[in-house]
């Protein structure tokens, strides 16, 4: 899914366990790669994640010059 500029691969886990649905994407940017595990809020949908993913943004590292 392309979501902020960037193709996501994500993967939703769910335990029948009543345990918390927890959510991992990762996207290629030309910086590196980006990881994200994230556990939505109780009840939130799809959409939630969506949103957050939707609200990356990448820059180019600031490197300092040596003193």
């Amino acid at each position: 899914m392309r979501l902020g500029g960037l193709d996501w691969v994500v993967a939703r886990f769910d335990c029948p366990h009543e345990r918390p649905v927890l959510v991992e994407a990762a996207a290629r940017a030309p910086t590196g790669l980006l990881y994200a595990q994230v556990v939505p809020p109780p009840g939130a949908g799809d959409e939630f994640v969506d949103a957050l993913l939707d609200g990356v943004r990448v820059r180019q590292p600031v490197i300092a010059p040596p003193p």
